[in-house]
């Protein structure tokens, strides 16, 4: 069927079960297609969802999120991160689409928007934010191919306010993580805290990244290149790990992990645990933490993990001069200068004298 009906666009991914699922979307008016291929149900609601394709009309927000899906901007984007596009956009295209773009040129839509904003962020904050930020992101688009010439949602504040601000894997938190965890998950937060990478790149590094010293990591948020020497700790964890999967890190099934998987997994394993408010990401500034405490200077770490060095700084701000290793050095350092030799001078006996 898939080869008769056109405009269908499929996107796979894997459960952290291991199950695999398939999503079918129209490519033009990126309606989801339920059912399955080859069924009733999957042929009429194909049909409803490209007969929709010809109600959108020229000059309107809904035609711009069309042209949008099919514009390289789109396209290049990542398999998971289009999907979550697609169900913020058809929020907003069933919201704001029949909006005219001369509307949209109006700076009182903006308060409107917010509104609505407002509204959505009853339900979860975060995901409001997320909204806004691909409609401003759609709205972008448009003033770059010419279609408007102002962008009425730059400059918004975020109502979610994330802060990781002391959120340290502690050694204690580790070592009870890796009493309940499964080797899989213990060679990931070994090689997590070890290197200082975030969680897509480890996924990501395969067994020719690493030449025995070290690991050649390509940042794929960044597009930084970095070499990480191994640690003793390091290179005998992975010279004594089985070679399952082209990466280096894989599942218990034996298979490459993916981002859903390892985090579901990784969760259960952290509530096993018992620890609470700690994330993966949050090995990545431990990492930074444990690295400065060492005596690293910033361009070190920076060498290491790839930040920058103003990330670096960032990060030390908030995690390193927080924590109790960094204050007693500082402290002892305080004790060899001048401000350490002082002391209280007694009144009484200095004038009885």
């Amino acid at each position: 069927m898939l080869t008769r009906l056109k405009h269908i666009k499929s996107y796979h991914y894997v459960r952290a079960d291991g199950t695999k699922i398939t999503n079918y979307y129209h490519r033009r008016t990126g309606k989801r297609i339920h059912g399955e291929p080859g069924t009733d149900e999957f042929l009429q609601n194909y049909m409803r969802a490209s007969s929709s394709d010809g109600r959108v009309i020229d000059g309107t927000l809904a035609k711009l999120i069309v042209d949008f899906k099919s514009s390289e901007d789109f396209s290049s984007l990542k398999p998971r991160t289009r999907l979550d596009y697609g169900k913020h956009l058809q929020k907003i295209d069933e919201k704001w689409g029949s909006l005219t773009l001369e509307v949209l040129e109006d700076s009182r839509i903006r308060k409107d928007i917010l509104q609505w904003r407002d509204q959505l962020a009853k339900r979860s904050k975060k995901q409001a934010d997320y909204t806004i930020s691909i409609f401003r992101r759609i709205l972008q688009y448009g003033v770059h191919i010419g279609e408007l010439s102002n962008n009425r949602l730059t400059h918004i504040g975020k109502l979610y306010k994330a802060s990781r601000t002391d959120k340290i894997w502690l050694p204690e938190d580790v070592y009870r993580f890796i009493d309940i965890a499964s080797p899989e998950l213990q060679t990931a937060l070994i090689l997590a805290l070890q290197t200082g990478q975030r969680q897509g790149d480890l996924i990501r590094l395969t067994w020719n990244a690493y030449d025995d010293f070290g690991l050649s990591v390509t940042q794929s948020k960044t597009g930084r290149k970095v070499y990480v020497p191994c640690t003793k700790t390091l290179k005998t964890t992975l010279d004594n790990l089985p070679k399952q999967t082209v990466t280096i890190l894989s599942n218990s099934r034996k298979k490459p992990w993916t981002t859903d998987g390892l985090r579901t997994s990784w969760h259960k394993a952290s509530k096993k645990a018992g620890i609470k408010d700690l994330t993966f990401h949050d090995l990545r500034g431990t990492a930074v933490t444990i690295l400065a405490e060492q005596g690293c200077t910033s361009i070190e770490i920076a060498t290491i993990t790839g930040h920058s060095l103003k990330h670096v700084d960032a990060i030390l701000d908030t995690y390193a001069s927080r924590t109790k290793p960094l204050a007693k050095a500082a402290i002892l350092k305080l004790e060899k200068s001048w401000i350490g030799k002082l002391k209280r001078k007694n009144r009484i006996e200095s004038e009885q004298k």
